[in-house]
């Protein structure tokens, strides 16, 4: 790889990066973790770059470590598999990184599949401080307050304070119906909440976009 294109991959991969952290700071975890994806290409001629003209060792890499935090809480498996394509691919990512990055991506997908686990129990029923410990000490689920958290952060769960303990319920069922607002022509669509949490195609405008969620009706619809 000449100069010129490591630092093309090095521009590419700082922009994407800043924009998926302003994205996770405004509350769109789901664009961070797209927009992290799509710097994942970049991290190589980045490294390089930074290494041999900058002379930086890396502890870790930032679009990894975004998707690493919050796809597992998002269910995306997928961001996931992309980061261990990387990793395959190029494997001295992780050789010049001073973090096991391969091991904390098993980590990553070990705690998503314990937010599926701890999603499920609540769709069953709402959990209390003492039985989210119960659950957590039950099968093991060590992340389990984290991961509650994220969701509480995310406004995916609500805490409700009651005597000397607290709640934790669904503000929404991902698996409810809503309609939701395309961000590039304004169209109203319906669909499960779930498909709301990555970018969709837009039924009228057919642009890749995201939609809003909405809480009130809205005059013009299209069913999805």
């Amino acid at each position: 790889m000449t100069k010129a294109e490591m630092e093309y991959h090095r521009a590419q991969y700082l922009t994407l990066v800043d924009d998926a952290r302003a994205a996770e700071m405004h509350g769109f975890p789901s664009k961070a973790i797209e927009l992290a994806v799509a710097a994942l290409p970049f991290i190589d001629g980045m490294m390089q770059y930074e290494r041999k003209y900058a002379e930086r060792e890396f502890e870790s890499i930032d679009a990894i470590e975004i998707v690493l935090k919050l796809a597992p809480v998002l269910f995306d498996l997928a961001s996931l598999d992309a980061v261990g394509s990387v990793l395959k691919a190029k494997k001295r990512i992780d050789r010049n990184a001073t973090d096991d990055l391969a091991k904390k991506l098993d980590a990553a997908v070990t705690r998503l599949w314990s937010a599926h686990r701890l999603w499920n129990h609540l769709e069953q029923a709402p959990l209390n401080e003492k039985s989210l410990t119960d659950e957590s000490e039950a099968t093991g689920e060590r992340d389990a307050y984290s991961i509650f958290s994220a969701w509480h952060a995310m406004g995916l769960i609500r805490k409700i304070k009651q005597d000397h303990s607290s709640q934790f319920e669904h503000s929404t069922r991902l698996s409810e119906s809503a309609k939701a607002k395309c961000s590039c022509c304004g169209i109203i669509a319906r669909a499960t909440k779930s498909r709301f949490l990555k970018a969709l195609e837009c039924p009228k405008c057919k642009r890749k976009s995201w939609f809003v969620i909405l809480t009130s009706a809205h005059v013009s619809e299209k069913a999805d």
